[in-house]
């Protein structure tokens, strides 16, 4: 029996919240309105994504495809930055997570 595969499951919370903010200020006709709605979404929001970042906490080591999403980049440019030393690869061909965050910073 064939699995179907379950689809990304992953939200972009920012999108989500302007959706859901955006539905609130059309349907309520008034700003005073929207402006309720929007504390009350953040006010149920927080606790969520903080119940999630507890839940799922971020893996020490990620695969090439795993940083070159974080990055936005391709899978094809990250592992010409490890071939040229920028990451270093562990015992296990993953990243550590830190090199990653490290090349997320403004220079």
């Amino acid at each position: 029996m064939a699995r179907t595969p379950t689809p990304d499951l992953s939200i972009n919370f920012d999108e989500w919240l302007r959706l859901r903010l955006a539905q609130h200020g059309q349907g309520s006709g008034g700003q005073a309105g929207a402006q309720i709605d929007e504390q009350r979404e953040l006010r149920i929001a927080r606790p969520a994504v903080q119940l999630y970042a507890e839940n799922h906490p971020r893996p020490p080591h990620v695969t090439i495809k795993q940083a070159a999403e974080m990055l936005g980049l391709s899978r094809h440019t990250v592992s010409k930055m490890v071939k040229m030393g920028t990451f270093k690869l562990n015992k296990c061909g993953l990243i550590p997570i830190t090199q990653v965050d490290t090349a997320l910073l403004p220079v």
